[in-house]
């Protein structure tokens, strides 16, 4: 019974020590994740700044344009806001959300393993689905800037035509005033 109990006590230190080894990983772990979600969420707020610096640039191109394309351009300047906005409040949910994993990875770690690794990869998941929809507005920008260049270019058309006509009608008042 004796030798029993000392194996068995040798048996609990030994399982102890491999239990403090797995808790470490497991918060090592945590850590790294959360430092990424917090990456992944400076990477997004960044994102969103230049996508308002993209939609203030495309609000000044579009105060340029004249006046009969103003219903058409002030609807597209309001798509690059929205998207802006969108932008914005993605990289505050991520924001939030690497905060809110990192405190649930802490308490989990002290669980199990599994249960941390399981919440690792869904804010892998949601870093992934916000890099999409970080990926899909830089995409909408371009469109809308190249959607803005067709209606300037356009619109510039329309006014040397517009300037053309008035110079042929000058000439013809022009000609009828000499006669």
């Amino acid at each position: 019974l004796e030798a029993a109990a000392h194996e068995a006590r040798e048996e609990a230190t030994k399982l102890k020590k491999e239990l403090v080894l797995v808790v470490e990983d497991s918060k090592k772990e945590a850590e790294t994740i959360a430092a990424k979600a917090a990456e992944k969420a400076k990477a997004l707020e960044a994102a969103a700044n230049e996508a308002r610096e993209e939609a203030t640039k495309l609000k000044t191109e579009l105060t340029v344009i004249v006046e009969s394309s103003k219903k058409e351009v002030e609807t597209l300047a309001t798509k690059a806001a929205e998207n802006a906005k969108i932008l914005e409040a993605a990289a505050h949910e991520a924001r939030e959300e690497a905060t809110k994993l990192k405190k649930e990875l802490v308490l989990v770690v002290e669980d199990s393993k599994k249960e941390a690794e399981t919440i690792a990869a869904k804010a892998a998941e949601k870093a992934k689905a916000l890099e999409a929809a970080a990926n899909e507005a830089r995409e909408e920008a371009t469109k809308l800037k190249t959607e803005l260049t067709v209606i300037v270019e356009s619109s510039k058309k329309e006014v040397e035509t517009l300037a053309t006509k008035a110079a042929e009608n000058a000439k013809i008042l022009e000609a009828a005033a000499h006669e």
